[in-house]
């Protein structure tokens, strides 16, 4: 599904500091405008969704592998056994204590899985009638829509943020086909130890492929503030983990720390997707592409790793500024 920015500084007077920030949220937030054109779905009441048995599985049949920038995802083929429309039965109202402490069950347990699975939703084969009856008594709202085989929607969580490691929402988005979770979007996670890029390394290992986003967000040299990012693929898995933060560039080098939670993109491992697919399939526009570690930062994800896996440590880079001035011309 295509995403849409509505980033504007339209009749209003912006400090340069005041446009970077709007950049940074634009990068780190480009799936949040998903409601926007679906269909609401009031908390604590259920949808009418087609769910398939989980019994047969959908399995990617995979094309070659892009030599260039892709404009689709891999095909998926099969038949669904024995598909049936329900309506699930609504759920009472919970009290803000109760939901509070769902949450963050969640945020430590991950609902009883691990990665690509999310909060207990396993891409793959969890169907989306299961998922909306997990987290409708929860969810602040829920969205989605619908077309042919395929449905988008987007799960909301509005609660009071202290001493929970969320901002002021939590999202999760599901793209679904024939009944069946097949991809997953999450944001809203911050501050929280078992998410911040350390503790993932020592969890996951090493990446597959790692990738580094530093471009100056503005035609002009010299110090300034601008969005950092640091992408770790696992295509193996199906996990794709994008952490941002606020850098900054001294005279020819661009530095910052990447302290903040992530963002995440999991999908059905047995979907063929490259780090571009991923990438546009969590919604971030692609015209200035990140670069390869190696290139950006000169080391291996290897290096990286054992740079800066585990023990909470700071996790700074510094990187070439005259990489990431998109509006310089490459001499031949």
């Amino acid at each position: 599904m295509k995403s849409f920015s509505f980033y504007s500084i339209h009749q209003i007077k912006l400090t340069v500091n005041q446009v970077i920030k709007h950049i940074l949220l634009y990068l780190i937030l480009p799936v949040l405008l998903i409601g926007c054109d679906l269909q609401t779905i009031t908390p604590h009441t259920s949808p009418e969704v087609k769910e398939t048995s989980t019994t047969t599985l959908f399995v990617a049949t995979p094309t070659n592998k892009p030599t260039s920038t892709p404009s689709s995802s891999p095909t998926l083929t099969g038949t669904p056994t024995q598909a049936a429309t329900r309506t699930p039965t609504p759920a009472p109202t919970l009290p803000p204590e109760e939901v509070k402490a769902w949450i963050e069950e969640m945020l430590m347990t991950n609902g009883g899985c691990e990665l690509p699975c999310w909060w207990g939703i396993e891409p793959g084969k969890t169907t989306f009638t299961e998922a909306i009856r997990h987290f409708n008594p929860y969810a602040s709202k829920i969205s989605s829509r619908e077309q042919d085989a395929e449905t988008s929607a987007g799960i909301y969580f509005f609660t009071n943020t202290e001493g929970i490691g969320l901002s002021r929402f939590i999202y999760i988005g599901f793209h679904v086909h024939n009944g069946i979770i097949e991809k997953i979007r999450v944001m809203g996670i911050q501050d929280l130890n078992e998410y911040k890029l350390p503790n993932i390394l020592e969890k996951f290992e090493i990446p597959t492929e790692i990738y580094v986003w530093a471009y100056s967000p503005l035609a002009v040299s010299g110090d300034q503030i601008q969005p950092l990012r640091v992408d770790l693929f696992y295509p193996d898995r199906g996990i794709l983990i994008i952490y941002s933060a606020e850098g900054e560039t001294k005279g020819d080098v661009t530095q910052g720390c990447i302290d903040n939670g992530p963002s995440y993109f999991l999908w059905n491992s047995m979907l063929d997707l490259s780090f571009t697919q991923a990438m546009q399939e969590a919604g971030f526009q692609l015209d200035l592409p990140p670069l390869p570690v190696e290139q950006a930062l000169g080391m291996s994800p290897e290096m990286f790793y054992q740079r800066y896996k585990g023990d909470n440590k700071a996790v700074c880079i510094e990187t070439p500024a005259n990489i990431w001035q998109w509006w310089v011309t490459p001499t031949p």
